[in-house]
């Protein structure tokens, strides 16, 4: 029964070491989106876009540069609001992982449980002189 509950909580553990990573990665993808910081990728985007608007504002002699910022700002809320999304489904996936582990871990506890009750109703049974399969009065 120990070393069954050892294992469970073995189990349970390096479930819990695999949920971890997940949740901090969504986390800070999250707390980013909240503060306006992109990622890299996002970053890189951003500057990709602003290129590509940039190249067309000095072709039109700078028509349209308030639709320029118009259009790249919103592009970097669209890019925060995937961040964000993309943080809250890495942070599903670590809970998910954490929440099987203490499913687990709690089947490993009721495993144990179950263990320990047989075998002590079994030394009653023994103590008693009668064989666990003896119903008495039944």
């Amino acid at each position: 029964a120990r070393k069954a509950q050892q294992q469970g909580q073995q189990a349970t553990q390096q479930m819990q070491q695999l949920a971890a990573p997940y949740q901090q990665a969504g986390q800070a993808a999250q707390a980013a989106a909240q503060r306006g910081e992109l990622m890299p990728v996002g970053q890189q985007s951003l500057q990709a876009a602003q290129a590509q608007i940039a190249q067309g504002i000095e072709r039109r002699g700078g028509v349209g540069a308030q639709q320029a910022a118009t259009q790249i700002e919103a592009l970097r809320q669209q890019l925060l609001q995937q961040q964000y999304d993309y943080g809250l489904k890495l942070s599903g996936i670590g809970d998910n992982i954490a929440l099987g582990a203490i499913k687990t871990g709690m089947q490993a506890d009721q495993y144990v449980n179950q263990l320990t009750n047989q075998f002590y109703t079994n030394m009653a049974y023994v103590a008693s002189g009668m064989s666990p399969g003896v119903r008495i009065g039944g």
